[in-house]
């Protein structure tokens, strides 16, 4: 048997009754479906915002879905379609949950920024988009 994700903590029934008589139940048993998947998650933030040139921001990844809860073994930040490296302007903690841009350029740091975790499943998409506009000084 296969289980899609909205599948997950299905109660599953089995019956067992007598050839030609389907009242007569000998035995019963239950299962609960536990369907693995990847994390999907959300960006916000967690510094004041309209950021200007020259301050810091602090973006954070969320954890919003996933099989097994808990579980996170690491989170993956990109802006548009690059994958962002740490670096001094770009610090990553708690296993990447908050990603800190220092010193803020609106040349370089304005555009969509993206996260993405993993789980024991897998690696979730990088569905979840949050546009970050520097504002000039």
């Amino acid at each position: 048997m296969s289980f899609s994700r909205s599948e997950h903590d299905t109660k599953l029934y089995c019956l067992v009754t007598r050839p030609g008589n389907t009242t007569d139940v000998w035995a019963t048993a239950s299962q609960t479906v536990n369907v693995e998947y990847p994390p999907s998650t959300a960006v916000t933030h967690t510094t004041p915002w309209k950021p200007t040139e020259g301050s810091s921001v602090t973006l954070t990844c969320d954890v919003t879905d996933g099989n097994p809860r808990g579980n996170i073994k690491q989170m993956t930040w990109r802006k548009g379609d690059t994958m962002l490296p740490t670096s001094i302007r770009y610090t990553l903690s708690d296993k990447g949950k908050f990603l800190r841009i220092s010193t803020l350029y609106h040349t370089l740091d304005d555009g969509l920024y993206s996260c993405a975790a993993q789980n024991d499943a897998g690696m979730g998409d990088f569905s979840a988009n949050f546009h970050l506009l520097v504002n000039c000084k």
